[in-house]
């Protein structure tokens, strides 16, 4: 079971290669983010999805 998906992929890909990370998030060796690729992943995460209400 989980709560919530988040499409990371969706964030950082590029529009005309699906496949290739958008420019500007990628660390240069066209695999990981980068710092600014990093920062719009945390954004992309609901944080209230992942609230424990009891």
């Amino acid at each position: 079971m989980f709560d919530a998906v988040v499409d990371f992929d969706q964030v950082t890909r590029g529009p005309h290669d699906p496949r290739a990370l958008l420019s500007i998030f990628d660390s240069g060796e066209h695999l990981h983010p980068n710092d600014r690729g990093m920062q719009a992943m945390a954004e992309a995460v609901d944080l209230a999805v992942l609230r424990c209400e009891r």
